[in-house]
């Protein structure tokens, strides 16, 4: 599975987050950081231009991603950028977008926030990237020092690429050695 990162923050860090909660999860995964603009990889500079085909895109700025970026794929979009939101709903190759964030109306946000976790809420179904339905749910998540955002990001893409909360909640609580900070830098 390919992910596209489109973000004006820590998308370096949003990567290293979602390989290594993949891995924890037995599944392969190749994350591409994007520029705003949606043509520099800033991991592998010369890929880019071959292959800009996504399975998951996430889009956690205003910036546009490339023209073709999002024909028949699944996009995850911050629900504080309503306009995009909107705009992608409107996408004819879009197949689903997932809204995230802490966001009363987004499909994934946490329903309590305090310094030592999340309690995330699944507040609609949603089909992930194979096709199961994401059902409703809450789970919670340690925070280990990660920010809010990041947090929120790495768990809504893992759903979305079919990772079960019960794993995610496993990573985040230390079941697969747990996460640092030194994990997203």
């Amino acid at each position: 599975m390919t992910i596209g990162i489109v973000t004006g923050r820590n998308g370096a860090g949003l990567a290293a987050l979602l390989r290594r909660l993949y891995a924890s999860g037995g599944k392969e995964v190749r994350v591409v950081v994007l520029d705003t603009n949606g043509v520099q990889n800033l991991r592998e500079p010369d890929d880019i231009q071959a292959r800009t085909y996504f399975d998951l895109l996430v889009i956690d700025t205003d910036g546009w991603p490339l023209p073709g970026a999002v024909d028949g794929r699944m996009v995850m979009v911050s629900a504080d950028e309503k306009e995009l939101c909107r705009k992608l709903c409107g996408v004819a190759g879009v197949r689903t977008v997932v809204s995230y964030g802490l966001n009363g109306k987004a499909c994934i946000t946490a329903s309590s926030v305090d310094e030592d976790r999340l309690l995330i809420c699944l507040q609609r179904a949603f089909p992930d990237i194979t096709g199961s339905v994401v059902e409703r749910r809450e789970f919670a998540v340690r925070r280990e020092g990660l920010g809010s955002g990041m947090m929120m990001a790495a768990v809504a893409a893992a759903l979305c690429g079919g990772l079960s909360p019960e794993m995610i909640a496993a990573f985040f609580t230390g079941g697969e050695k747990g996460i640092t900070r030194k994990a997203c830098e």
